[in-house]
């Protein structure tokens, strides 16, 4: 079957290219073969399966067809089936249909509560295979043979050998006979891994290992084949500086297929500024040395990595010349998987090769659990979870207890005795345990996913020797964020369930809030948010359809009296991400060097200088959905300070830059209101429209084939204009009078994004602009006060433009929150301590849920669709603000309290429960003491009133009695202890014996 005389093909559609046939494209062609038929169909499964076909696609060769023009598609693809069926139909008289492929497939099919009722076993411990990394040998600088390091290494109790030569000595052909060696010498006892180290032309080191990858192609080499140089093939200048990202990129991905081990290390001679600065690797170089002498300490650029989520492998590297050097070096870098090998989670390890199979893996992201740690003494035995480690996005609501629950354990040792075992989340101190000496010591942390969590373990033995272990996250799948796994980008990931149980999908190529590292994009589609989602979006992979309106930001001065240089430079942080919020920053403070191209973070990368002029700090905030109304909202907030006096024009802030939209709408903050539909032609007389753009301002761009974008004003100031008829952009400034002029002046500007999907199957009230007048009304944007009522019995109202902001430093907040909102309502209760358990408590429902808190504030999003009875706040609260407060939900009425002593001091303070919380009601408060120098500093309570001793029960501590608490010694080293209100005769205390946890019911 062909199609018709005006059917073509091209090789490239933009330049016109003749493809193979300029008419009469054979489209379909069928045979019958023996007693089967085959049939070959010259069309793209993406234009006939899946969602693709008919939302991004449009439906054009399935139905739609082009020009007017309805296609059959439909019906030459059911022909096609039904004749390629018709001989085994016959034969087998056909088979019975499977009812699940009838299943709606967007319809949610809930996740089962995990069964804590169950005896689970945390991940057994498995062999440990110490390895050392950075030998080199005479293909390169070395003095010895791939031989001659084997055989000194398996002397040395090694269960395996990297090899680090230096690449501006290694020839191609040398490169391949190491290779060679290393298989040769490798069996299942030992593994030999070859590689090498390699700088850029600007002085950024880099390693690069595994059991068999390609040596870089010229082309990403320097003349003298010594360093990588920028080379971006897209480029009119292939090798235009500045694209070292793209450079690595393409030697990792395209020339070895990731199937390796890369990262960097020497942060400290690099010429970027932060560790969090490359792409393209999957481990670190934590600890760095030269013959066993440490020439760089890494440690908190490993957990700035971490807490990127970015789950590096950590590495520890020792350039070594001579096998003799051996005896010198104390780092290790340990692997722990399974003897006969499995799946881990970034792939599947032979028994007989598994070390080189686990270095060769791509390690999108961390295993958990950790299969690495590096250490000079003390050993990690195991550290890993039992539990659902994330939230699913099938869970049914936001109350699903046993999921929301997750149990941590570490176990470590040292022959040396141990001194401090410390949890971190990112570069955040989250638990501390001081074992006394100790030889081997177990944790447990009974946990919850209030939010993400990207925690790495670091031990110090006597001695003063460490280990350091891979990282440990869990993730909220109603809302997450992870980086890309080349690590260029961040993406996010959020499904939850509308009323109907059909599920909506948001994010996929977007940073919802914390900005791309190096170079933040400065932009964003608001209604991008759903381009993943069947329904509403315009599903792609790896990128998608661009025609809706989006918001750009420019943060520039306008007409300065001089050259001004541009902060560019952005190093991002990660701040809070749960399911309700995603808060993140970016701070500019450097400038790339030499006047590069400056284009996207999987392009730029070049050395970088402190920004003269002036900074930019920026912070997004992303909140959760309404699934039933679903608009995307965004808070942006940019706190700009001048470095140097900077006389100009006014300040460029942002722009919301027109797409394939129809209408315009503009409120200023004077009232005015104007709104109007594009004309291409122009018909109208051309005119600029221009008004104040402070609180209750807006304007919004609308009925774009992928949605709309509107944006409000939270800054007093700002002034907006626009060119109607004819398309263009609305420009928001800050005019010469609001601007900064002068070196240390400082400037907060707050701007609140709405996306609005494109209409399909989506639930949204009224037109698209009574949408965002109707989002200004609800949410208190327009001037009056926001739509809904707050009755609260605890806690002061502080604000409702938008965010509904609660003073709860008392007892949190309760109280009734009433009306029926067009999208979810953000609640930030304020007064809070980070150190301590957040929970909503729905007095409907009856069900209490975690939360994340940051800076104080506990951060909800509920559907307002009628009423709700709530609490947020902390359920237990202590007059010592450094002590961690832990809650968990362990059943039906049963909870867990976990209290922890971080600092270097006794703490005795007061414990109270609050009465609000209802699962407390009733309990007491009690005065307790916890030592810091104890081997646990964990303790939990049977009510409030009951306080288990961190260390001194012999046997497990039982606390299920109405007992008061002790106060401990500031050492654990005695056997004295003071009882302040007396301890129950079940309880047995004694020496060297962690407690077991204890709970209440409530």
């Amino acid at each position: 079957m062909h199609g018709g005389p005006t059917s073509q093909t091209r090789v490239n559609t933009a330049a016109g290219e003749q493809g193979t046939y300029d008419r009469d494209v054979p489209l379909l062609a069928a045979r019958q073969v023996g007693k089967g038929r085959l049939l070959y169909l010259g069309i793209t499964p993406e234009y006939l399966f899946g969602p693709p076909a008919t939302i991004t696609l449009g439906g054009i060769v399935l139905d739609q067809g082009l020009r007017d023009i309805p296609s059959g598609g439909y019906r030459l693809l059911t022909n096609a089936l039904r004749w390629l069926s018709e001989p085994s139909a016959a034969t087998f008289r056909g088979a019975t249909p499977d009812p699940s492929l009838l299943a709606n497939p967007r319809k949610t099919i809930f996740a089962k509560a995990f069964p804590w009722e169950k005896k689970w076993d945390f991940p057994a411990v498995e062999p440990a295979y110490p390895g050392v990394i950075g030998a080199r040998t005479r293909y390169s600088s070395g003095k010895a043979t791939v031989d001659e390091w084997v055989a000194k290494a398996k002397a040395n109790g090694l269960a395996y050998i990297v090899f680090l030569e230096e690449f501006n000595r290694l020839s191609r052909e040398e490169f391949e006979r190491l290779k060679a060696d290393c298989a040769r010498v490798s069996s299942p006892e030992f593994s030999a891994i070859p590689g090498f180290v390699i700088d850029d032309e600007i002085g950024n080191h880099y390693f690069y290992f595994g059991p068999s990858f390609p040596y870089p192609d010229s082309k990403v080499l320097s003349r003298d084949r010594t360093v990588f140089v920028s080379y971006d093939p897209r480029q009119e200048d292939p090798y235009t500086k500045g694209q070292l990202a793209m450079t690595t990129l393409e030697y990792a991905y395209t020339q070895c297929g990731f199937k390796f081990t890369r990262g960097n290390y020497l942060f400290g001679q690099d010429a970027a500024p932060f560790a969090d600065f490359f792409s393209n690797w999957d481990a670190v170089g934590v600890i760095t040395s030269r013959q066993g002498k440490i020439i760089e300490d890494a440690t908190q650029d490993f957990l700035a990595l971490v807490d990127s989520g970015q789950g590096p492998l950590p590495m520890a590297i020792d350039l070594l010349d001579d096998p003799a050097q051996l005896d010198a070096s104390t780092w290790r870098t340990v692997l722990r998987l399974p003897a006969d090998g499995g799946k881990l989670e970034s792939g599947v390890v032979n028994g007989p090769t598994k070390i080189r199979d686990y270095f060769a893996l791509h390690h999108y992201y961390p295993d958990n659990p950790s299969k690495i740690y590096i250490t000079e003494g003390p050993a990690i035995e195991s550290w890993g979870y039992i539990g659902p480690r994330d939230y699913a996005w099938t869970n049914d609501g936001w109350f699903n207890w046993q999921n929301l629950r997750w149990r941590l354990r570490g176990v470590v040792s040292s022959p040396a005795g141990l001194k401090e075992v410390a949890v971190y989340d990112g570069r955040r101190l989250f638990r501390r345990f001081l074992p006394d000496g100790k030889a081997r010591f177990e944790f447990t942390l009974d946990l919850t996913h209030n939010q993400q969590h990207n925690l790495a373990l670091i031990v110090t033995d006597m001695q003063g020797r460490r280990a350091i272990g891979g990282e440990q996250w869990d993730r909220h799948q109603f809302l997450q964020e992870f980086q890309c796994g080349d690590r260029n980008n961040q993406l996010s990931f959020g499904k939850v369930t509308n009323s109907a149980g059909i599920n909506i999908q948001m994010g996929g190529g977007l940073a919802l809030a914390t900005p791309n590292k190096r170079i933040d994009a400065g932009s964003i589609s608001p209604a991008g948010v759903f381009k993943g989602d069947a329904l509403l979006g315009a599903p792609a992979f790896d990128g998608a359809a661009v025609s809706e309106p989006q918001v750009r930001e420019l943060l520039r001065p306008r007409q300065p009296v001089r050259p001004v240089m541009t902060p560019t430079v952005s190093e991002s942080r990660r701040l809070l991400h749960t399911g309700d919020v995603h808060i993140g920053e970016g701070e500019r403070a450097h400038a790339f060097t030499d006047d590069i191209p400056v284009g996207l973070v999987w392009r730029t990368l070049w050395r970088t200088q402190p920004a003269s002029d002036y900074t930019v700090t920026k912070r997004n905030y992303f909140f959760q959905i309404d699934a039933d109304s679903p608009l995307a909202v965004f808070l942006w907030c940019y706190d700009i300070t001048l470095k140097a006096d900077m006389p100009n024009e006014g300040f460029d802030i942002a722009l919301l830059t027109s797409g394939d939209d129809q209408k315009w709408v503009v409120r200023g903050s004077d009232g005015t209101l104007e709104c109007g539909e594009w004309e291409e032609p122009r018909r109208s007389p051309a005119r600029r429209l221009t008004a104040p753009f402070g609180a209750g301002a807006y304007g919004a761009f609308l009925d774009s084939t992928l949605g709309g974008a509107a944006v409000y004003s939270l800054t007093e100031g700002l002034q907006v204009s626009l060119t109607p008829p004819t398309r263009g952009n609305l420009r928001i400034t800050l005019p010469p009078a609001a601007a900064l002029q002068k070196q240390g002046e400082t400037k907060r500007v707050e701007l609140l994004l709405v996306g609005l999907p494109r209409g399909t199957g989506a639930k949204i009230p009224d037109g698209s602009s009574g949408v965002v007048a109707r989002f200004a009304r609800d949410f208190g944007l327009d001037g009056k006060p926001a739509d809904y009522i707050v009755k609260a019995t605890a806690g002061k109202v502080s604000g409702q433009r938008y965010i509904l902001n609660i003073d709860g430093s008392e007892a949190g907040f309760t109280g009734t929150i009433t009306g029926k909102l067009i999208s979810s309502l953000p609640i930030a209760v304020s007064g809070l301590n980070d150190n301590w358990s957040s929970f909503l408590y729905d007095r409907t429902l009856k069900k209490a849920r975690p939360l994340g808190t940051f800076e104080g504030r506990a951060w909800a999003t509920v559907v307002l669709n009628g009423g709700k009875d709530l609490f947020i706040g902390q359920p237990f609260t202590a007059d010592h603000p450094r002590l961690v407060i832990q809650l968990t939900q362990t059943s039906d009425i049963a909870w867990s309290v976990e209290l922890h002593n971080p600092t270097d001091a006794p703490i005795i303070t007061m414990v109270r429960a609050n009465p609000l919380f209802e699962p407390l009601k009733g309990k007491s408060r009690r005065r307790i003491g916890i030592s810091p120098v104890v081997k646990r500093r964990t303790v939990v309570a049977a009510h409030v009133i009951g306080i288990a001793p961190p260390v001194w029960g012999r046997h497990p501590v039982t606390c299920d009695g109405d007992y008061r608490s002790l106060v401990l010694p500031s050492s654990a080293r005695t056997a004295s202890r003071r009882s302040v209100f007396g301890v129950p005769s079940n309880v047995q205390v004694g020496h060297n014996q962690p407690p077991s946890s204890c709970s209440f019911q409530a």
